[in-house]
């Protein structure tokens, strides 16, 4: 179980003095016992980057594909259970965990307010406590009955009731979709008018945390509060909105959430902190806000700041960068001018984060792109002993396959000693295991093969390819030798972007950036396809792409 800097585990409930902070996603918010306000600011202070969807962009591949945790250095085999209990010979059955917390029962069909949140209280501080997972442990009959109850009660609870309610599950990082559904979600909605300004940027974080992406209608109430309120919020409240509409996603391209925010920042940007800086940028970057004058002085903002910033702002800043593809050359620079004054403090993830960033913008300084190798695979740690999420595994993959196949890493490659190296290798092997995920986009896969087949029904092609246990090709394309067609190209095929807008002229994630380099390294000849620009064509036009992907002899 989290406990707070006293000891012991804050309580979620007592809305005086403590409320846990927001545990998102990507960012990763680490619980803190605060204030509202305060809680805020420990969500954007706390954070954590992670993964391809480090950037936070929330669509259906990239969210799959984010599962990341903190890198740990212990052997897994050590790992102790949930709550640091029993052994599994003498851990209590879930079933056993909630009777022995005497839930309170609905008399006359609907429980108290104050029995409600006592009741939800006990329970999850049983559950987080047990060896179990809360999950499990949720999941029980009785259990269930309860969350029913307090399903129905929820009409009667306070704004501020709603909102320790979502504390207390971001806490234990798991929202019952019972609950959810059946009508703490609409309470949610109902309770954000009356909330204050910051304590609706707080349920916007929460329900980030929590992964909640529907109802629609709640992210669209969420996001419309956040707009509304730009204005009036303070410039940590600026960044939080920021980072938690970057977070509940993915909006369409036609949506302009976050922009109010963004630009209500950009008068500001003198009185955020390094890490609210920092963290706006990447939450700016994650949004797709491309206008230019806010870029360039965000961009500056950060240029002028750069010795103030700690390792996990350079990380944030440098994945920003990634993910906006602006390329702003001074701000470059200056990053891996500060570098080696930030590397060896670096956490794990930072550094993954950070080398996996520069390695999508095909910058691999020499010196210390080994030295943040070492923060992730130390040489005083077996590599058998790491832990990688599935995220980090495919991101340390990609880093390995950049130093093999980039020309501009030779000098970098060079420095990377024979004993990292091998590291390297075994530790980036355990992502043949975990292959990215689909990218979300079935249906436009579907449609691009129908169109094909119409067109070319001779073609031999296959649908999800797996390229080096790592990559996924959406359409592969199988062209026959011949004295007309290079053998080099005899592969070719469509890589679906779920995240680009349909205008992009190049991927937001850094992920697919790699990926359509590595292919082309690997003699594939790929098509780029945002999955909102096929959306948005005509007949005529999907007919044009598909031809454009056939040999000249097989188009005639």
């Amino acid at each position: 179980a989290r406990v707070s800097c006293c000891g012991h585990t804050p309580d979620p409930f007592d809305t005086a003095s403590s409320t846990a902070s927001a545990v998102a996603m990507l960012p990763r918010w680490q619980p803190v016992a605060a204030p509202a306000a305060a809680a805020v600011i420990a969500a954007i202070h706390g954070s954590k980057v992670c993964g391809s969807a480090r950037a936070g962009l929330r669509t259906a591949g990239s969210r799959a594909a984010c599962q990341a945790s903190t890198l740990q250095w212990r052997p897994t085999s050590c790992v102790p259970p949930r709550g640091g209990r029993s052994s599994s010979s003498t851990r209590p059955s879930a079933a056993a965990v909630v009777q022995a917390v005497e839930l309170p029962c609905a008399d006359e069909g609907t429980l108290s307010v104050g029995d409600a949140l006592e009741g939800l209280r006990r329970l999850l501080t049983a559950a987080e406590n047990s060896a179990l997972s809360v999950e499990d442990v949720l999941a029980e009959p009785q259990a269930q009955s309860f969350l029913a109850s307090v399903g129905a009660a929820c009409k009667s609870f306070s704004p501020q009731d709603v909102r320790q309610v979502l504390v207390a599950f971001a806490r234990v990082q798991h929202m019952p979709l019972q609950l959810w559904q059946q009508g703490l979600a609409e309470e949610v909605s109902r309770s954000l008018e009356e909330l204050p300004d910051l304590h609706v940027v707080h349920v916007a974080l929460l329900v980030a945390s929590l992964d909640l992406d529907e109802p629609l209608d709640l992210l669209q109430d969420l996001a419309e509060q956040l707009e509304i309120r730009a204005h009036t919020l303070s410039p940590t409240g600026m960044a939080g909105a920021l980072v938690a509409l970057s977070q509940l996603g993915p909006w369409p391209s036609s949506s302009t959430a976050g922009l109010s925010v963004a630009e209500e920042l950009l008068q500001r940007l003198d009185e955020l902190s390094p890490r609210e800086l920092s963290a706006s940028a990447l939450a700016a970057a994650t949004l797709g806000i491309r206008a230019q004058t806010f870029w360039q002085r965000l961009h500056g903002a950060l240029l002028a700041r750069i010795n103030e910033l700690e390792p996990k702002h350079i990380a944030d800043a440098t994945l920003a960068v990634a993910t906006n593809r602006l390329l702003p050359i001074f701000l470059l620079e200056a990053i891996q001018d500060r570098l080696p004054h930030v590397v060896g403090q670096m956490e794990p993830d930072e550094a993954l984060t950070t080398v996996w960033a520069l390695a999508s913008l095909q910058i691999f300084p020499p010196k210390q792109l080994p030295r943040l190798l070492e923060q992730i695979l130390p040489a005083d740690v077996p590599a058998s002993q790491l832990a990688f999420a599935p995220a980090e595994a495919r991101q340390l993959r990609q880093v390995a396959m950049s130093l093999e196949l980039e020309p501009s890493a030779a000098k970098a490659s060079a420095e990377v000693s024979a004993s990292l190296r091998s590291r390297l290798r075994a530790a980036s092997e355990s992502a043949r295991l975990v292959c990215e995920p689909p990218s979300g986009d079935e249906a436009v896969a579907e449609e691009v093969c129908a169109t094909l087949m119409e067109v070319a029904p001779l073609t031999v092609f296959s649908v999800g390819e797996i390229v080096k246990g790592l990559y996924s090709v959406d359409l592969a394309l199988t062209v026959p030798p011949s004295a007309d067609v290079d053998s080099a190209a005899a592969r070719r095929g469509v890589v679906l972007d779920a995240a680009s807008p349909e205008d992009a002229q190049a991927p937001r994630d850094p992920w697919v950036t790699l990926k359509l380099r590595h292919l082309s390294r690997l003699g594939w000849s790929i098509q780029w396809l945002p999955a909102q620009r096929w959306q948005t064509w005509d007949e005529e036009e999907r007919i044009g792409f598909v031809r454009g992907l056939l040999p000249d002899t097989e188009q005639t």
